[in-house]
């Protein structure tokens, strides 16, 4: 069924509707805003924040810059500017519709720092002629090249900055569009990255 039995306590909503219908039960998550992730939502805003995280939730980041010594973010709030200082960035904006990957007439650009981007050569390469081409679109393969630790490449195979990590469907060589794996890719990445900035 979707999920939908409830974003707090579902795991005893869960247990109950099997019980009252005496069959096993599996939720399944729906396009955003899913309840699934309003739960994953909630829980990250309750927890992280005993373990020495920052939540800052629903503020976008507007600028990077790369320092010496630190990695500084700027982002806007309610009550104004907010600067944050890190030590390493894993990078997980997204693609387009996220503002994590922008496009104009000559190419596909990285919105926040400016990386190279992997893309096809030339936007007539961009699309496929049939809209249902069952291999896609070659622009949606199109993102940020990484090493085996997800540290984003440049150009000639080098690392940009050894602070600097990505994941998630900002990622080239995947087509999560097509293969319906985003949410998948979005954790394993992510996963395997904070591993390595470890």
């Amino acid at each position: 069924m979707p999920a939908m039995l409830g974003i707090h306590r579902p795991d005893f909503i869960h247990s109950e509707m099997e019980k009252l219908l005496d069959l096993p039960i599996f939720e399944i998550p729906t396009i955003p805003p899913a309840v699934a992730g309003i739960r994953l939502r909630e829980l990250f805003e309750q927890k992280l924040p005993a373990l020495g995280a920052t939540v800052i939730s629903q503020h976008k980041v507007q600028d990077i810059k790369f320092e010496d010594k630190v990695i500084r973010l700027f982002l806007q709030d309610s009550y104004g500017p907010v600067e944050i200082e890190a030590d390493k960035l894993l990078l997980a904006s997204g693609r387009f519709l996220s503002g994590g990957l922008k496009a104009d007439q000559q190419a596909v650009k990285e919105a926040l720092i400016g990386l190279p981007v992997q893309q096809p050569d030339g936007r007539e390469s961009w699309f496929s002629e049939s809209y249902f081409d069952p291999a896609g679109h070659p622009v949606n393969r199109s993102g940020l090249v990484v090493n085996e630790d997800f540290q984003p490449l440049d150009f000639q195979h080098r690392i940009i900055d050894k602070r600097l990590y990505a994941a998630g469907i900002l990622l080239a060589n995947q087509d999560w569009i097509r293969q319906r794996c985003g949410a998948g890719l979005a954790i394993a990445t992510a996963y395997k990255a904070v591993k390595n900035m470890a």
